[in-house]
């Protein structure tokens, strides 16, 4: 994969989040065009690069932790 598709769907997925729409993961992965272990792999690396993410089970969406 071409690193300026890799850095397209890291910011999508990142608008997602911010925006708390996303759904579960396996919504989340098909909005994006990737699978699911896929979008673990890149939550990891945001959680790597500093960022707190977590998953509200009620609201049904990934969350950034100010």
């Amino acid at each position: 994969m071409a690193y300026k598709e890799y850095r397209r769907r890291m910011e999508r997925q990142q608008w997602y989040i911010k925006r708390e729409c996303t759904g579960s993961a396996d919504e989340l992965a098909k909005k994006i065009g990737i699978s699911r272990r896929t979008l673990f792999y890149y939550l990891e690396i945001l959680r790597d690069e500093g960022s707190d993410i977590k998953f509200n089970r009620i609201r049904n969406t990934f969350y950034y932790v100010e």
